[in-house]
């Protein structure tokens, strides 16, 4: 039912709510230059030279934008991931700051293996914490019949530990997170201005930790994380590389708390157990029940 795409967007999902991505392309210590698959629609241009390392003035820069980013609660989000040479998108809304970061996008169906169950090449997908839920089709039979909700939780790709993890940053998931982690790195640098979506912008860019979901995927490389901030502050784009993956996630409509609600359980069927036992089946064919 889900393939190795549709595993990956799950991890970057839930990383996205902790603002942590699950990005990667290549990217090599000298400069700090990496190769991304293919520009991003409205790609960043870069025309300053790159100050020391670490500098103060990008510390501060991020910390004050990180306080900014708390109060405004909501955004509309365009987020694009590009894995192996694919591009996956979704576009929708993102809220934090009420105990738990939440999101509500429309993705190509065909990309997360849904396009069965659903009439259109769209399909809504809502994360709460580490759960997504796909609106479907109600089916005539089988399990999914009657119901309009797909429940599968990120334990079904990583096991319960790691995904317990990764649900401690996603409650507290909001923006702020990925500008102080930048804020912290050992190698934050100014990388200069650049145009975003005809939006002028200061490009910063640093080495931070990697989440528990990249750690049990095996991408335990410190992530290269890229942040765009307008001149009052404002957060344009976060850009994370990772092995092979590059995630970007643009804001706009900065601004008030949007209802994503969690759909009813009664109108949902939770597939995380037979998604988990599918993946334990092609990851140990000759174990016979294994689990995470």
């Amino acid at each position: 039912m889900r393939s190795t795409t549709a595993v990956c967007c799950a991890v970057a999902a839930t990383a996205l709510l902790a603002t942590a991505g699950c990005g990667g392309t290549t990217h090599h210590a000298a400069g700090d230059r990496h190769t991304a698959a293919a520009p991003a629609k409205g790609a960043a241009k870069d025309t300053g030279t790159t100050p020391p390392a670490g500098d103060s003035a990008a510390r501060a820069a991020l910390t004050a934008a990180a306080k900014l980013a708390e109060s405004k609660k909501s955004a509309d989000i365009t987020q694009t991931m590009d894995l192996y040479g694919k591009r996956t998108s979704a576009k929708g809304s993102y809220t934090w700051g009420t105990g738990e970061a939440r999101s509500d996008t429309m993705v190509d169906a065909a990309k997360v293996g849904f396009q069965k169950l659903v009439h259109t090449d769209q399909i809504e997908a809502r994360q709460i914490g580490t759960a997504t839920y796909y609106r479907i089709d109600p089916q005539p039979s089988g399990p999914l019949q009657g119901r309009h909700w797909v429940r599968i939780d990120l334990s079904a790709y990583l096991g319960t530990a790691a995904a317990n993890t990764d649900a401690g940053d996603a409650a507290k998931g909001d923006p702020a997170v990925a500008l102080r982690r930048l804020a912290a790195s050992t190698d934050l640098r100014t990388v200069g201005p650049a145009t975003v979506d005809g939006r002028r912008t200061t490009h910063y860019r640093g080495h931070v930790p990697a989440s528990a979901a990249m750690k049990k995927q095996g991408l335990v490389e410190p992530p290269l994380e890229d942040v765009w901030l307008t001149p009052d502050g404002t957060l344009v784009r976060v850009r994370q590389d990772v092995s092979s993956v590059i995630t970007t996630l643009d804001f706009t409509s900065f601004g008030g708390v949007k209802e994503i609600a969690v759909p009813p359980g009664w109108d949902t069927a939770d597939r995380t157990d037979e998604v988990a036992a599918q993946r334990q089946k092609a990851l140990h064919p000759s174990t016979p029940g294994a689990t995470s």
